[in-house]
């Protein structure tokens, strides 16, 4: 009798395991799916990450809007290419680092066409007015740009 009792709590303790296993498995697949969810924001926006991801221009009802983060930590953009369509838009630079950064952008050809202020924990927009063709987004901060802190904006 002691043997058969020995062997039913054996056996529940066995099963209560392989519970707990299957109840941790479960919570790291819905993790995995709740940090997978966050790829986009309320508005619609990409929330690229660093490994390259285009981040692309939203239509407002006041014309597009571009958005380009600040890695949380670093000298880097979230995303470092990014695709909007030829015309007027608001170009925005999100930091939310303690460090200032600023936003430039260039032409092709080099020539400086606008520049945001240098700023540390809040987002800042100018307005441009960009043709079709390849741009270069930067942080014009000493070293920034040496360190990674440049991107590609295509107007297409």
């Amino acid at each position: 009798m002691q043997e058969i009792s020995r062997t039913i709590c054996n056996t529940r303790a066995r099963d209560s395991g392989k519970m707990k296993t299957l109840a941790t498995l479960l919570a790291l697949v819905l993790a995995a799916i709740a940090i997978a969810a966050c790829g986009s924001d309320s508005k619609g926006e990409s929330q690229a990450s660093e490994d390259g991801v285009v981040v692309e221009a939203k239509e407002t009802p006041k014309g597009q809007k571009l958005k380009i983060k600040v890695a949380p930590k670093g000298q880097a953009f979230v995303a470092s290419e990014a695709v909007a369509s030829p015309g007027k838009m608001k170009l925005e630079l999100d930091n939310p680092q303690t460090q200032p950064h600023d936003l430039t952008i260039k032409d092709s050809s080099g020539k400086k066409i606008e520049q945001t202020y240098y700023l540390s924990e809040m987002a800042e927009a100018v307005d441009v007015d960009l043709k079709p063709g390849e741009y270069t987004f930067y942080c014009s901060m000493r070293g920034h740009r040496k360190e990674g802190m440049e991107g590609t904006l295509t107007v297409e």
